[in-house]
């Protein structure tokens, strides 16, 4: 069967891809201790290995200590190869428990902003969510203590609402550097 419909106008880019200039970025390799979905903080979390290689993530939910102290590990980076992978009915947005996937320690990447920013603005990461709100996702604010700005992290590119934009990381003190 012939396509019929075409899109006019795709998306620049989608939640966790990287942004440019490659090789500037610095990815890493961590296992999934929670459902981890594409372009959201993480943190670490014992993985159960004996050596922590490579180390346990999860996505940050218990206050300033894994955003700001030296366990926030970076944000997790879309697996382009598995964006058509269906998981029941489902088409895959991140990672499974016990699954070994990609961050970002240092470098470029797009996020969803929950709110508008600009650019050089600092990067908070939101570690209590209510609602609609979504834990690991970003703003450029502490929204009344539900998130913690992240050491070394900037909006590379600015939004009028929420919406997709850049983040750059320039980790300073964080654990996994060792």
């Amino acid at each position: 069967m012939s396509q019929l419909a075409y899109t006019q106008d795709p998306a620049v880019a989608l939640p966790g891809m990287l942004a440019g200039p490659f090789e500037d970025n610095d990815v890493r390799t961590a296992i999934a201790s929670v459902l981890i979905q594409y372009g959201l903080g993480v943190a670490y979390t014992a993985s159960g290995a004996a050596n922590e290689n490579p180390p346990g993530a999860k996505i940050p939910t218990v206050g300033a200590t894994e955003v700001t102290d030296t366990l926030f590990l970076g944000i997790s980076v879309r697996d382009p190869s598995r964006d058509r992978l269906t998981v029941g009915a489902l088409i895959s947005t991140g990672y499974a428990i016990d699954e070994p996937f990609p961050y970002l320690r240092k470098g470029r990447i797009w996020v969803l902003a929950e709110k508008a920013v600009a650019f050089g603005d600092p990067v908070f990461c939101r570690v209590t969510a209510g609602g609609a709100e979504v834990a690991g996702a970003f703003r450029d604010d502490a929204d009344t203590a539900d998130a913690f700005e992240i050491p070394g992290a900037q909006w590379f590119t600015p939004t009028t609402g929420a919406g997709l934009a850049i983040i750059e990381l320039k980790p300073t003190q964080w654990a996994a550097d060792s």
